[in-house]
């Protein structure tokens, strides 16, 4: 399990320097985990962006072949990539909020 080190504590108590590092070293380790997982999401998102905008190519061009500016085009599918993004933080708030209590309930745990 984990333990809560208070700076003060490891001072007071005369610990070295690899007492404190030793101390920190859980937390960076989650640290890590947190920064991997992000960049692992981000590059999905940039993954599923990209094939998004792949299977619009089509699209695009005949915007472009009508004479639409590049500005346009863009400020278009950004907003409906951000709509896209808005609806899929939803949906993942809304998992998150319901599964942990549909999951107690499976499991036997105090329904509140």
């Amino acid at each position: 399990g984990s333990r809560v080190v208070l700076l003060d504590d490891l001072v007071s108590s005369g610990a070295t320097q690899t007492d404190a590092m030793s101390a920190l070293e859980p937390f960076a380790v989650e640290v890590a985990a947190v920064v991997t997982a992000l960049l692992a999401g981000g590059m999905g998102v940039f993954g599923a962006v990209q094939a998004y905008l792949e299977t619009r190519k089509g699209s695009i061009a005949v915007l472009k072949a009508l004479g639409a500016e590049g500005a346009l085009i863009r400020d278009t599918y950004l907003i409906q990539v951000a709509l896209l993004a808005v609806l899929g933080v939803a949906i993942g708030l809304a998992i998150g909020a319901v599964a942990p209590i549909v999951l107690g309930r499976l499991a036997g745990g105090p329904s509140s």
